[in-house]
């Protein structure tokens, strides 16, 4: 299709719109229709919105060494959002929602309890929705529900046991702590009362053996050596704790790249690790040796301690990026952190555990060469300042859990909602009744442009761009039901003070420009339907060539459905039929229209067998002798794609026209019949587009103002 054809004007665009307009206004008020019925029928329904912000504080941190930070990062808020859309999370909705929420939701009759239990998680699951706001660290919640309090109640219902829920997480790693101090207290307390009972049993049995200040002095830094001990034990088992809570809270992934940080060993590692657990070491001596943790010494070593643990994990951070490709500013960062520096406190303990045996078990020796009583009552006094020594930090530490788990915060915050909802949320009637008129304008224009671009019917001149092989003589707009009649005085009327005239004088000049260094005396015209009209353009482009002064017959060979006698109103014997069968003399039966200045052949009596007699030798003979007598004859025939009667007149004629009825026609019947005579080797003449709506855009009279 040319450019000139796509580049429509809005003229034509409404044109083509008026020409459908019964299916536009159709197909756009059964889409207003559908819209309205969607507003007035669907039920109302109700939405309730929460904002919860998520947010891991200060006491949120580990008990005891402060080594088990919370560090936001958007994959806790996204894996905040997957929590509240799991099936476990929406069973504890429906299983806290008061009976009479459960009996509007899903009436008990006809169901177990289990079955009742699964249905009321999957409508409560499919009620919540759950999004993101993005860059923050805020989650809204919305439930949506046909009644208003239904509605209302499962949000506030999931308030209650989402707090609650996280909660109880928070508090888990507390309770767990809590719960370990409790037993190891309860342990060391018991092993105090035994040492206490043996102790004043042996001074009951044997007296009080007599003990030097060196033996007093060495007993007690052993017992505090000792008490050392056992506290780095137990804080060793903490961590341990904390170490198993944290990979339970990581993903697989980051689980995955966890355990490549247990294995990492490099000899600077190694050796800072050996420096850490020294100046650990020397504080406890100097601890023992009752310096307070004031004193300068104590001071200068925590520094220490500090500035090469936090060389130690620079360099095991260095060591997993370069070894294992994980990137340093990733959304796991700040979790590999945490978890190194609790890798890094486990280890320095267990190192610190190890020169604390060592230690131990030099002042175990060291006691050997003294007396037994002295060996035995050095061991009962130590053991019950080692006892009562660990027993005392255990409880302390205990009551600073149980104080912790009491005053234990959550990581969420209610900041908006839910609130009652007092208005339907959907279905908004006004707003879809707005939207089924601008939808349903928009469609029925829509299938108006639909139906004009898959229908390929020829309607005016310009669709014949589309079989640019065929040549458009003219075209005739369509008349009304007087114009088309078969009686000639009315016709001829009619013809003669309308519009009419100048489109026949038109289509015969183009008739006669055909071939113009030719003269052509024989037009046929055939259609490839019946109905087209051919018969009247036959009789008014004879009419036109009258006007001229020429010497015009018209040769009904149209043996099937003869009507150009209709026209005149004369009679059609004898003809054609009655000159081949009984012998008539030709120029007997042409019958003579004064008026016009035209003669006419009739077709005769009827024939059994048409195409026979247009193919016989006489029918042939009538040309030759017509040809001497006129200047112009035009023949009247079947439609060429109904029978052959046509196809075997193009052979004879030096030219054939095609009258195409516009709406009716279309390129695969024109081009059917331009393919038969191309197949006799006779060419296609032109088409002439009948019954054009003229009032129907601007084709009609731009392809006139054309010619």
């Amino acid at each position: 299709m040319s450019d000139q054809n796509l580049d429509l004007s809005i003229h034509d665009l409404f044109g083509v719109l008026r020409k459908n307009l019964f299916w536009v206004v159709i197909s756009g008020a059964l889409v207003l229709l559908i819209f309205i019925l969607v507003a007035l029928l669907s039920p109302a329904q109700y939405q309730t919105t929460m904002k919860i912000r998520i947010g891991y504080a200060e006491e949120s941190r580990d008990l005891m060494l402060s080594s088990f930070p919370w560090y936001w990062n958007p994959t806790i808020v996204n894996n905040e959002v997957e929590v509240l859309r799991t099936m476990r999370m929406a069973k504890l909705i429906s299983d806290s929602l008061p009976e009479e929420t459960k009996d509007l939701l899903l009436p008990s009759e006809g169901l177990t309890a289990s079955e009742r239990e699964y249905k009321l998680a999957k409508l409560v699951n499919g009620m919540i929705v759950i999004e993101m706001i993005q860059e923050t660290d805020i989650i809204k919640i919305k439930a949506y529900a046909y009644d208003p309090s239904v509605a209302f109640t499962v949000l506030e219902t999931l308030k209650k046991v989402y707090l609650s829920d996280n909660l109880e997480e928070k508090k888990r790693s507390i309770i767990g702590i809590r719960k370990f101090l409790g037993v190891q207290s309860e342990l060391f307390k018991s092993k105090l009362e035994i040492a206490e009972k043996k102790l004043e049993e042996y001074k009951r049995l044997k007296g009080v053996a007599y003990l030097g200040s060196e033996s007093i002095v060495r007993i007690q830094r052993m017992a505090e050596f000792e008490a050392q001990y056992y506290t780095a034990k137990t804080e060793y088992s903490i961590k341990q704790k904390n170490l198993t809570l944290l990979s339970e809270r990581l993903s697989d992934q980051r689980l995955e790249a966890l355990e490549k940080i247990s294995s990492i060993s490099t000899p600077m590692i190694n050796e800072l690790k050996s420096r850490i657990v020294n100046l650990e070491i020397e504080k406890t001596s100097l601890q023992v040796l009752g310096y307070s943790s004031d004193h300068p010494k104590l001071k200068l070593l925590d520094t220490q301690i500090a500035d090469l643990k936090e060389k130690l994990q620079d360099s095991m951070s260095d060591s997993v990026g370069g070894v294992y490709g994980i990137d340093p500013v990733s959304i796991y960062q700040k979790d590999l952190e945490s978890y190194m520096s609790l890798q890094i406190e486990v280890e320095v303990l267990s190192q610190k555990i190890i020169e604390l045996e060592k230690i131990i078990d030099s002042y175990k020796e060291s006691m050997k060469g003294l007396p037994e009583d002295q060996i035995e009552i050095l061991r009962l006094t130590r053991d019950l300042e080692v006892n009562e020594k660990i027993y005392l930090m255990l409880k302390e530490k205990y009551e600073e859990a149980r104080i912790k788990e009491a005053g234990q915060l959550g990581d969420l915050r209610v900041i908006d909602g839910p609130n009652y909802p007092m208005q339907p949320f959907k279905p908004r009637r006004k707003l879809l009744i707005i939207f089924g008129i601008i939808t349903g304008v928009f469609f029925g224009f829509g299938v108006g442009i639909l139906k004009e671009l898959v229908d390929f019917r020829i309607k005016t001149p310009e669709d014949f761009n589309r079989i640019p092989e065929i040549k458009v003589l003219g075209v005739i707009p369509k008349a009304g039901r007087k114009l088309q009649s078969r009686n000639f005085s009315e016709f001829e009327r009619k013809i003669s003070t309308s519009d009419l005239i100048n489109n026949f004088t038109m289509i015969r000049k183009n008739v006669q420009l055909i071939r113009p260094d030719e003269e052509m005396k024989k037009i046929l015209v055939t259609s490839t339907l019946s109905g087209a009209g051919k018969s009247t353009f036959v009789v008014n482009l004879a009419i036109s060539f009258a006007k001229l002064g020429k010497k015009v017959i018209i040769v009904d060979c149209d043996l099937r459905k003869p009507v150009v006698h209709q026209f005149f109103n004369i009679e059609i014997k004898p003809g054609i039929v009655d000159y081949i069968l009984d012998s008539e003399t030709l120029l007997t039966l042409i019958k003579r229209i004064e008026d016009y200045n035209i003669d006419v052949l009739t077709a005769g009596s009827t024939a059994r067998h048409p195409v026979e007699l247009l193919e016989s030798k006489k029918f042939k003979t009538i040309f030759d002798e017509l040809l001497r007598e006129y200047d112009y004859i035009l023949i009247d025939s079947a439609p060429i794609l109904a029978v052959p009667d046509a196809a075997v007149l193009s052979s004879i004629v030096d030219c054939t026209i095609l009258v195409e009825e516009a709406g009716k026609t279309s390129k695969d019947l024109i081009l059917a019949a331009k393919k038969i005579l191309d197949s006799l080797n006779c060419s296609l003449s032109g088409v002439v587009l009948n019954k054009v709506q003229i009032g129907r855009g601007k084709y009609y009279y731009r392809y006139r103002s054309y010619h």
